[in-house]
């Protein structure tokens, strides 16, 4: 017993909380997780108080958590990379939709001046490129745009990242591994031989970390030459 209060009833609290917070996630696939998660609190919570009808109610939300993401995982779905146009008008548009969250993960990205800077977007079809060239693609799942992916190639084949952004709801690490991994001989192809990026905190670096790049300096790389 806590504060006079029994612990089974914390217990009752604690499975409220989490549920709640299940219902606040944007990405579907924490959503389940979380849920089941505070499903699985409530069941043990129902029968540690004989109230069997909400504990057998919430084995059953469990049994559909899972249900939906054995489904998620083992759906194959498509990826591909866009390239944007010079010229593209979606491309404001997507960004300034976004600017807050972008904001939050990328603060250094200045979306006003990188939409008016000249010759914004080159090609991949470009025979006679600059020492640096920037290129820009639109990540596609199952046709849908989830992302914007944004960088620089220099003459050393170092291919900075600018922008690595995904929409909430899609975040679950597969547009990254995507991305870094599928898309190797494509970064290759178009000259870069290593993959740049700078963290945006802690939390930035572990996705980094997670998608092969090593820290070296103030900075993170990925060598392409190696799976």
């Amino acid at each position: 017993m806590l504060l006079g209060i029994p612990w089974t009833e914390w217990l009752g609290y604690a499975a409220s909380l989490v549920v709640a917070i299940s219902l606040l996630m944007k990405s579907l696939i924490r959503l389940r997780w979380i849920n089941l998660a505070g499903s699985a609190l409530f069941a043990v919570y129902g029968f540690l108080i004989g109230a069997y009808p909400v504990g057998g109610f919430n084995v059953a939300i469990i049994l559909i958590n899972i249900i939906y993401l054995v489904r998620i995982y083992r759906t194959t779905e498509s990826f591909e990379l866009l390239v944007v146009q010079p010229h593209d008008t979606y491309l404001p548009r997507f960004l300034m939709h976004h600017s807050a969250d972008i904001a939050k993960f990328f603060p250094g990205f200045d979306i006003a001046a990188f939409l008016h800077q000249e010759d914004l977007i080159r090609t991949t079809e470009e025979i006679s490129l600059p020492p640096v060239r920037r290129v820009a693609f639109y990540i596609l799942r199952d046709l849908v745009t989830v992302g914007l992916f944004i960088g620089s190639i220099d003459e050393a084949g170092n291919l900075t990242i600018e922008l690595d952004y995904v929409i909430p709801a899609y975040r679950d690490f597969k547009p990254g591994e995507f991305l870094f991994t599928a898309c190797r001989d494509k970064w290759r192809a178009l000259g870069a031989s290593t993959l740049v990026a700078s963290a945006n905190g802690n939390q930035h670096a572990a996705y980094l970390a997670r998608m092969g790049f090593t820290p070296v300096g103030d900075r993170f790389e990925r060598n392409l030459s190696k799976s």
